[in-house]
């Protein structure tokens, strides 16, 4: 057995330090498990958010590629409607020209059905 010098002290006054160092320690480690979960909760929201990012990046290269897809189809779309305007002036003038030379051709045939019709003396061309 040992022999314990000097004065004797009562170490009954310390037990309230080691409980409540005991209770310190016991929360610090609760805090410290809180602290990874979290850690591992912001690891996931970040490779998540990462992922987010990456798809919205594909989303707006997608939207961009749409984007000058829809400008070239209007451009197109455009040049389309000017021809086809330029189609139905030509086809307007057309079916002038064709209703002036069918009143022509209306004239040419009353004409030449009238000199038909003549007796043959006045015929002296």
């Amino acid at each position: 057995m040992m022999r314990l010098e000097g004065p004797m002290i009562d170490i009954s006054i310390y037990w309230p330090i080691y409980w409540a160092d005991d209770r310190y320690m016991r929360a610090d480690d609760r805090y410290m498990r809180a602290d990874d979960r979290y850690m591992r909760a912001d690891d996931r929201y970040m490779r998540a958010d990462d992922r987010y990012m990456r798809a919205d990046d594909r989303y707006m290269r997608a939207d961009d590629r749409y984007m000058r897809a829809d400008d070239r189809y209007m451009r197109a779309d455009d040049r389309y409607m000017r021809a086809d305007d330029r189609y139905m002036r030509a086809n307007d003038r057309y079916m002038r020209a064709d209703d002036r030379y069918m009143r022509a051709d209306d004239r040419f045939i009353r004409l030449t059905t009238d000199i038909i019709k003549l007796p043959d003396r006045y015929i002296a061309l």
